[in-house]
């Protein structure tokens, strides 16, 4: 064949797709006068809906070349095929009468479909070799498909001691956060990611994790948050309290923000921190102390400036790796019980 196997339509919305289809289906049915052409002849789309505009276009464009005097006749369109397949008119009035009282008599062998319900006659009429029961059915529903995969799961920590433990934790996690301790809603939700085809090739390769190695993975990540809330309360202290040796008045600062913010690092109220504020990202060129500060004062805040800005620095990081982790463990049950 010198014409190609295949073409390509790009086009936008509105600009004559279906049209363009539609031809390119009845040249294909009426190249010639054999019967029960359009019983071996495939159209899939998406939808239902696309599907029943495709249907009702090609039967009524039928209509219209067979029958031109009971019916509107898209006369652009008979044209077109009549250049295309270099056929007279009367020639494509009559095939198309033929194909139109052919499909009249077997309509069910007018396969424009979707994809789904395609593939869902193929796996059907070969069910006995993919060892598939054969009145098995498709579950369409994503949110009880969801319902039911959770309860199974759930079901498997009588039988699973690692699931159950890991379960348990989550709940008891959950609790501690005060949230809610039902976890289904949040299974449903990493659930979701089956459902994305651009996710499969992550999930492939949960395959070789067990859930002990999630359990490693786990306890090495609250060993390195501890870590960074030990080490961002000593940093802390150990500020606030060269502060106090040097005499220095927390209201010599701006709006106090400097003492506040050490304070709170002190106490892990990371919900009271703000590492995007103003002042921080500008701390190495601002002044840290108010306009009205004594000289005295001032003088000591700037010697202590660089201690300062290397704690403020050192502090961020680990208040960025706290929230970082403490979000990796709030996932990592979801994603391991996957």
């Amino acid at each position: 064949m010198k014409s190609q196997s295949f073409k390509i339509y790009n086009a936008s919305a509105g600009s004559g797709k279906t049209f363009t289809l539609v031809k390119q289906y009845l040249i294909t049915l009426l190249k010639s006068d054999k019967k029960g052409s359009f019983k071996k002849l495939l159209a899939l789309t998406f939808t239902n809906k696309a599907v029943g505009e495709m249907k009702d276009r090609v039967i009524n464009t039928l209509k219209g070349i067979a029958f031109p005097e009971r019916f509107d006749c898209d006369q652009v369109m008979a044209n077109q095929i009549c250049e295309e397949l270099n056929i007279s008119s009367k020639l494509l009035q009559k095939r198309s009468k033929q194909l139109i009282n052919e499909i009249s008599h077997h309509y069910a062998g007018l396969t424009i479909s979707t994809i789904d319900k395609f593939n869902y006659s193929l796996i059907k009429t070969f069910s006995t070799d993919l060892k598939l029961n054969s009145n098995f059915e498709v579950e369409l529903d994503t949110n009880y498909f969801l319902d039911k995969t959770v309860d199974l799961l759930l079901q498997k920590t009588d039988e699973d001691n690692n699931l159950s433990k890991i379960i348990t934790d989550y709940v008891l996690q959950k609790i501690d956060d005060d949230k809610s301790w039902n976890i289904n809603d949040d299974l449903k939700e990493i659930g979701k990611l089956f459902l994305n085809e651009n996710h499969l090739k992550y999930i492939n390769l949960l395959h070789n994790i067990s859930l002990s190695d999630f359990k490693e993975l786990q306890n090495e990540i609250e060993k390195r948050m501890y870590s960074a809330k030990d080490e961002l309360v000593k940093n802390s202290k150990n500020i606030l309290k060269e502060l106090d040796e040097k005499g220095v008045d927390p209201n010599s600062f701006s709006y106090k923000n400097v003492p506040s913010f050490f304070k709170n690092c002190c106490i892990e109220r990371l919900d009271k921190i703000n590492t995007d504020l103003k002042w921080i990202i500008n701390i190495e060129t601002q002044d840290l102390y108010k306009k009205t500060t004594s000289p005295d004062q001032s003088k000591i805040i700037d010697f202590l400036k660089p201690k300062i800005i290397k704690g403020v620095y050192e502090n961020v990081t680990h208040i960025k790796n706290i929230i970082f982790y403490k979000n990796l463990l709030k996932n990592l049950t979801p994603l391991s019980v996957i």
